[in-house]
């Protein structure tokens, strides 16, 4: 199997709490070794959400806030602040989609990526590319920004 591709396949998703721009971390760390901030999984989430619990994928905006849902899985580019304050204030969980293993030309950091990492367009997403992750020591400061 190509490792670009299968490495590309790669998705991650980051909980929007509102610790998570905290700048504190275990052990009186300051900052993750790719520049982030290093808040634990217990700061920076809120409580999990109970098992069956209702769920709105939706990666494409407007964000339908009408939605009963107690978990929300967004585009953190594409998703306001007042959104995820809205969902926030309600009780709801929310999670940000990110995609490490493509780059999509929509997106306002593409042109960051180095022309050299970026392979073929994905069949299903006219404007995204598979990016060449062997080279996270170019990838990962946009990723980090991004977040």
């Amino acid at each position: 199997m190509n490792p670009i591709r299968f490495s590309a396949a790669l998705g991650i998703v980051v909980v929007l709490a509102g610790a998570c721009g905290a700048s504190h971390g275990p052990a009186g760390t300051e900052e993750a070794a790719v520049g982030l901030p290093a808040t634990t999984v217990a700061e920076a989430a809120p409580p999990v959400p109970a098992v069956g619990a209702g769920w709105q994928y939706q990666l494409s905006p407007p964000l339908n806030l009408t939605v009963e849902a107690e978990v929300f899985v967004v585009d953190g580019a594409d998703t306001s602040a007042a959104d995820v304050e809205a969902l926030g204030g309600r009780g709801a969980y929310l999670v940000c989609y990110l995609s490490a293993g493509t780059v999509e030309d929509w997106r306002s950091d593409a042109d960051e990526f180095p022309a050299h990492l970026l392979g073929r367009e994905l069949a299903d997403w006219p404007g995204e590319r598979w990016l060449d992750v062997r080279r996270s020591d170019l990838i990962l400061p946009v990723l980090a920004r991004r977040v």
